[in-house]
């Protein structure tokens, strides 16, 4: 049956496209269209632009189209727009609670908490945090991340969030300032960023003073962008959210208010999902040769059954005393490490691969693919078939 234009829903986009996590919503937001619209967009052209002057022409521009709907981020005008009684999903990064809104929020503890668990599991002692404290998320993520390494009980987690001058117009200015402080830090230091833009800028600055990465720093983003991780030099290893999904849900909730505005779903959270590794984080930093050893016996052998004697009897050492400097040096169990070393793997085949469960199960060794599917949604909270859903609506 044909549809009408007057049956199509008319929707604004208030989303920017310049980064990844915009991108990515609305990604799936046109999914959500392509297989339940059809809908009308319109975005008003630049609207973040020009934040000073844009309160007029932006409410004019909503009012003009007759909206049925609206999909943003903030803008200068935000309760504005909420006030006008428009069905509204609303993605926010300054202020982390409006009212008239279905809100998209990040799961920014367990970003945090994902990044520094990499770094951990990379053998670094010394770990630091680079955020902008003006932003509830980026707080958030510094939360988690320190919670994090702290109760590893290693040593002290560095932060940097204040800066001198934070215009994009001086970014050379922030890489100075990052570099004065980078060179204070204790060396090899594991650094997670708030964003993919601040790695960048930290691996500019490491430059500055001939710092290797991911040798004496490495470094770890957000949002895995990748215009910029692999723009940057070294590629920068970065954390993969759930925004496309998030996007398909703004656009599912939308659907839902456009016909019935009482509905309210509360909030849409975007998680992370794994850890694209790149260049910048590549690295065994334990200075324990024994540690070392154990490590890339377990990476270079993570698709057989090997156990923990397996390991001690590679690295020539007892399996007490092999625990005990696990123990020790990572705080974990050698147990724990090649089950998250086996879990990695079984991430990477999700996202990099086309191969099915069974397969996939039989090259890592487990018996059958229920055995696999068992050991992923015990340790991931979510199936495999619903991550790799999630992982596929994430990709270009």
């Amino acid at each position: 049956m044909e549809i009408s234009s007057m049956e199509i829903p008319k929707v604004i986009l208030l989303v920017e496209n310049s980064r990844a996590f915009g991108r990515n919503i609305l990604r799936g937001i046109a999914r959500y269209s392509a297989t339940n619209g059809p809908w009308s967009f319109f975005r008003p052209e630049a609207f973040y632009l020009h934040p000073g002057k844009a309160a007029i022409p932006e409410l004019e521009f909503i009012k003009k189209v007759g909206a049925d709907g609206i999909i943003m981020r903030e803008t200068p005008n935000t309760e504005k727009i909420l006030s006008l009684g428009i069905p509204t999903i609303l993605s926010s990064y300054l202020q982390k609670e409006y009212t008239g809104a279905v809100q998209v929020l990040n799961d920014n503890e367990k970003i945090g908490s994902m990044g520094a668990e990499h770094l951990i599991n990379k053998g670094f002692k010394n770990f630091a945090f680079c955020g902008n404290r003006k932003f509830f998320w980026s707080n958030e993520r510094r939360e988690g991340f320190i919670n994090r390494a702290e109760k590893a009980k290693l040593q002290s987690v560095f932060v940097k969030e204040k800066y001198k001058n934070t215009k994009r117009s001086n970014q050379h200015e922030i890489i100075r300032e990052l570099n004065e402080w980078i060179t204070t830090l204790p060396l090899p230091i594991g650094i997670m960023t708030c964003t993919d833009e601040y790695a960048q800028y930290i691996a500019e600055a490491a430059k500055i003073s001939e710092l290797r990465i991911p040798e004496d720093v490495a470094v770890l983003g957000v949002d895995n962008d990748d215009f910029i991780c692999d723009l940057t030099y070294p590629t920068l290893s970065s954390i993969e959210l759930s925004a496309e999904q998030a996007g398909f849900e703004c656009a599912a909730n939308l659907d839902i208010l456009m016909k019935n505005p009482e509905y309210s779903k509360g909030e849409i959270i975007v998680n992370p999902l794994y850890i694209k590794e790149r260049h910048s984080t590549n690295i065994l930093a334990a200075n324990i040769p024994e540690i070392v050893a154990s490590l890339k016996f377990i990476e270079n052998n993570i698709e057989e059954r090997i156990s923990v004697q397996d390991v001690a009897d590679y690295v020539c050492i007892s399996r007490r005393s092999l625990e005990r400097l696990f123990a020790n040096q990572l705080q974990r169990s050698v147990f724990e490490m090649i089950k998250e070393m086996r879990l990695a793997r079984i991430i990477k085949y999700l996202s990099n691969t086309e191969l099915s469960a069974g397969e996939i199960s039989r090259i890592i060794g487990f018996s059958e693919e229920a055995s696999l599917s068992k050991f992923f949604r015990k340790e991931k909270g979510i199936s495999l078939r619903k991550f790799r859903k999630l992982i596929n609506s994430n990709k270009f």
